[in-house]
């Protein structure tokens, strides 16, 4: 599917207007075509049911020297002297564009422009639009609720993909997801683009929206079933493209005939249409596709697993015993390479872009039969790969091996010379932040990291926890948060809502971008 586009408001005045001059259109036909110009550039559009409380207005010019004011009221008027009893807001503009919040969601909202000039006010039209809602919205059944304040990130906005939400820094939602393709859906990795929309995927399928959840792109669907699962890490790159992890299934032959081990169902074997037997083994690959959802690269795992020590870890009948699980990448555009992370062996990949020779390997190797070498003390089940602007790996690290430690945040220095070992130079114990969390429990994998402008951390903690929160490298919380459920039962909050992976805006020309690519 093609990224859907728009002509920007003046090319639309532009082409019109020369359309009209090339055709020599009357002068009544152009004062037809002023008005329907000028309601062009009048955002949000009459009457839209808009899904977020952060809007972007767009109005004609000011007028003259004229001051210009933006005006809101809560509710629904069609006179001027409705709309001045129940004016809620008023903006001085400074441009004819302008992002502002309106308080509440299931609400109607008339708004309009003011140009005072020499003491005089002119009203422009009264415009209306409504904020939708849904329950899931409600912050009585379902909040995150904030354990330390934000003081220099109070700007920022969250992603919860869990909550399929948006939310400031003072834990108030400010944006839901729509239904997609005619359906609510609960997202994975919901998060904003280089380009201001969202990706996130969902059962097996990759997503680009805008706010609004029209859908800008979507990942090709070629009829090999879950063959072409995505299933981590949908980003949108630079240029443009969009990189994701998908399914890449084998049937590694076995030497065996022996008809028993089609009962050892957790090893998939089958017999084929020759009378051999196989196992299915999945594995994986990373797929990038262009705009036009063409595949323009791919690098699949199998093949450069099946000449090294992975192919060593099989049982007694000769069945390939490993989960071999793919569950993010990092795509490091300055030095071309992709940092490739493999959860259940607890094993990062360096991969040259876009010749696909592995420069590195970090992580356990394996032995004759399936033994296990610890060559890697830094992590293990890891979720999330990040490079910093200064050049370290770092990543969450779900620490399962070492039960019942808690989770880190490992931030290591790649060695200078191939083979060598990651060297850690700095760690943070994620310990539980919620009252109701007393003890380290295996957790269902996930968690996330984000390096922050100033270079403080941005961190996602997996099921059990579910906590957000921002540490700098001092190790002190600048805030903190955490999802939970409203048990009307037992009448109080005690269920924290799982999320895969939660993503924070910061900047504000991104924030800005987002909201105004909701017109697109």
């Amino acid at each position: 599917m093609i990224t859907k586009l728009k002509l920007d408001n003046f090319w639309v005045i532009f082409v019109v207007l020369h359309f009209l001059v090339m055709t020599r259109t009357t002068p009544l036909i152009l004062l037809f075509f002023v008005p329907l110009l000028l309601n062009a550039q009048i955002f949000p559009k009459e009457e839209s049911h808009l899904n977020f409380r952060l809007i972007g207005f767009s109005f004609p010019p000011e007028k003259g020297n004229a001051a210009c004011t933006l005006e809101i009221a809560k509710g629904h008027f069609n006179n001027t002297d409705s709309f001045k009893k129940n004016i809620i807001k008023s903006i001085n503009c400074k441009t004819n564009k302008i992002v502002a919040e309106v308080p509440a969601f299931g609400c109607d909202y008339t708004w309009c422009t003011v140009y005072t000039n020499k003491g005089k006010k002119t009203f422009s039209d009264l415009h209306h639009f409504a904020v939708t809602s849904i329950p899931e919205i409600d912050t009585n059944l379902r909040r995150l609720s904030i354990e330390t304040a934000a003081k220099k990130y109070k700007d920022a906005y969250v992603f919860l993909d869990g909550f399929r939400e948006l939310f400031d820094m003072k834990g108030t939602p400010i944006w839901y997801l729509p239904p997609v393709e005619g359906a609510f859906i609960s997202p994975r990795d919901l998060k904003i683009t280089p380009q201001g929309t969202l990706t996130f995927l969902f059962n097996g399928k990759a997503y680009e929206t805008n706010l609004k959840g029209d859908i800008l792109w979507k990942g090709p669907e070629n009829g090999n079933g879950d063959r072409d699962n995505y299933h981590h890490e949908l980003t949108r790159l630079n240029n443009g493209h969009y990189m994701v992890l998908g399914n890449e299934r084998i049937l590694l032959k076995l030497s065996s005939h022996d008809s028993s081990l089609l009962t050892l169902t957790a090893y998939k074997v089958i017999k084929g249409d020759d009378g051999n037997l196989y196992q299915e083994v999945e594995f994986g690959d990373v797929k990038e596709y262009d705009e036009h959802s063409n595949l323009v690269w791919s690098w699949g795992t199998e093949k450069y697993f099946e000449s090294t020590d992975i192919f060593l870890c099989k049982n007694e009948q000769g069945l390939l015993d490993i989960d071999v699980h793919e569950n993010a990448f990092y795509f490091d555009t300055a030095t071309k390479s992709i940092y490739l992370s493999f959860r259940n062996i607890s094993r990062i990949l360096k991969i040259k872009y876009p010749e696909g020779n592995v420069l590195s390997s970090y992580g356990n190797t394996y032995k004759p039969g399936g033994g296990k070498e610890l060559g890697n003390d830094l992590y293990c089940d890891q979720h999330c790969i990040r490079k910093s602007d200064s050049g370290y790996l770092y990543l969450f690290n779900n620490n399962d091996c070492n039960m019942p430690n808690p989770p880190k945040i490992i931030i290591a220095k790649e060695p200078e010379e191939p083979g060598n070992k990651l060297k850690k130079i700095w760690e943070y114990e994620c310990n539980p932040m919620h009252a109701g969390v007393t003890k380290r429990a295996k957790i269902k994998p996930a968690g996330n990291v984000t390096e922050l402008p100033d270079h403080s951390i941005f961190a996602q903690m997996s099921w059990g926890y579910s906590s957000v929160f921002i540490i700098n490298r001092n190790k002190q919380i600048l805030w903190s948060a955490y999802p939970e459920i409203w048990n009307p039962t037992e009448q109080k909050w005690d269920v924290l809502l799982y999320q895969y992976r939660a993503s924070i805006i910061t900047d504000p020309k991104q924030l800005e971008q987002m909201v105004w690519n909701a017109e697109m």
